[in-house]
């Protein structure tokens, strides 16, 4: 019975260890073949072995405008940040430390929960009215509008646990309101003031939906939007992507999110800590 037992168990891990390979597997070979043919001189539908070259990437930048498209997202993300970081910094402050109508709450989460395709189409309208159509500058107000809710409501999560002792003592010393806020609880704040710098440009960075409305001028394209251009010049059914194009398009796209995520783990550490 003991030997039966232990039969059972062995087989069981193996089952188990032989699930999450697989598991693995289903999840990293289409990563793992976006990076090798970005290197593979004759790109396929499948994995081989091949001699490794940058000339996927050299194309791209020398005809199909790469150099452009990244300077774009740089610009658009960038902006962004900015934009949204300010807002929902001093926003978060002064609805952790005023008193606000509970109606107002409720608005602002409603606010929150609506996707931001819902409001592409009036933006549309809008921006071709004020001439933002087709300008970086309006892409990055919707998205800073669209991430104003969520993260001003963080950061007010943020500022309910900030110790209120350190701010008494600055206002004895002699500090106002404004030099409180930005000598005493903005360097304490760092940690989730990262965060959502962080998750703001990883975010600007990558996403497709609003550009491809917004933006339609090969001159203010990102790259989200750009390398589709570029891989599938016709709008048809059947399949035109070009791997050669594609690939290496998707890793400059891919690798500065994950770049500034590595960077700004110590940020979010610090966030965890302090939350």
């Amino acid at each position: 019975m003991k030997a039966f037992y232990g039969a059972r168990k062995t087989i069981n891990t193996a089952a188990y260890y032989l699930f999450m390979l697989l598991l693995i597997g289903f999840f990293f070979t289409p990563q793992l073949w976006l990076v090798t043919e970005a290197f593979d001189p004759n790109p396929g539908v499948y994995i081989k072995f091949f001699k490794p070259t940058l000339a996927n990437f050299v194309n791209i930048f020398a005809k199909h405008n790469a150099a452009l498209y990244l300077k774009n997202t740089v610009i658009l993300a960038g902006e962004s940040t900015l934009f949204t970081v300010l807002l929902v910094v001093m926003g978060g402050y002064a609805l952790s430390r005023l008193k606000v109508p509970e109606i107002w709450i409720v608005v602002f989460w409603v606010t929150a929960t609506i996707p931001l395709i819902t409001f592409l189409i009036p933006y549309y309208k809008f921006f071709r009215s004020l001439g933002l159509l087709n300008t970086i500058l309006g892409c990055a107000i919707v998205f800073t509008a669209g991430r104003i809710p969520f993260y001003a409501w963080m950061m007010k999560d943020f500022f309910d646990t900030f110790p209120k002792d350190l701010e008494e003592a600055a206002a004895i010393d002699g500090a106002n309101r404004l030099q409180v806020f930005l000598r005493v609880v903005i360097p304490l704040s760092l940690p989730p003031i990262g965060l959502v710098a962080a998750m703001t440009f990883s975010m600007a960075w990558g996403d497709l939906l609003a550009p491809m409305v917004l933006l339609n001028k090969a001159s203010v394209m990102p790259l989200s939007v750009g390398m589709l251009a570029e891989a599938r010049p016709a709008v048809t059914w059947e399949f035109l992507w070009d791997i050669k194009i594609v690939t290496p398009f998707s890793i400059i796209h891919a690798l500065p999110p994950v770049l500034l995520f590595i960077f700004a783990q110590k940020y979010l550490k610090g966030f965890a800590t302090m939350s």
